[in-house]
């Protein structure tokens, strides 16, 4: 196994936060972002649940949804784990995604069953930017 090329880099920003669960702390965050794939526009919508860890670390779970400006749509899971940077001011995450989606031959349809790896940098402000890679 071996990482692919970049496929896109995505910027967003994370717009709510909710506590689902006080006995394992969990909160569930929702956020859009967006990015250019095969020279079309998608903006993306997502929701994870994340579980808060010992040591600042924690661990995310979700779903994605790419709206793409030609009308194509695909979804993604998101699974990875965040660790606080030195700083204690901004946080990384590293994860694996899988992707789906009915596009038949249009500019998506290339991610249909596609696993890809990510790292994403967000800010205390909510905003990150992201790198997702295949994973051949």
């Amino acid at each position: 196994m071996a990482l692919g090329n970049l496929l896109y880099e995505e910027k967003g920003k994370q717009l709510s936060a909710r506590t689902v669960d006080l006995v394992e702390p969990t909160a569930e965050i929702s956020g859009m972002g967006n990015m250019k794939y095969q020279d079309v526009n998608i903006n993306t919508h997502w929701t994870i649940s994340v579980k808060l860890g010992q040591n600042g670390i924690s661990y995310a779970q979700g779903r994605g949804i790419m709206s793409a400006e030609n009308n194509e749509v695909a979804t993604y899971s998101i699974n990875g784990i965040a660790k606080p940077n030195n700083s204690g001011d901004a946080s990384s995450s590293r994860g694996v995604s899988m992707f789906k989606t009915t596009s038949n031959g249009g500019k998506l349809s290339q991610l249909n069953d596609l696993v890809a790896v990510y790292e994403l940098e967000q800010d205390n402000d909510g905003n990150y930017t992201s790198k997702i890679w295949e994973w051949k």
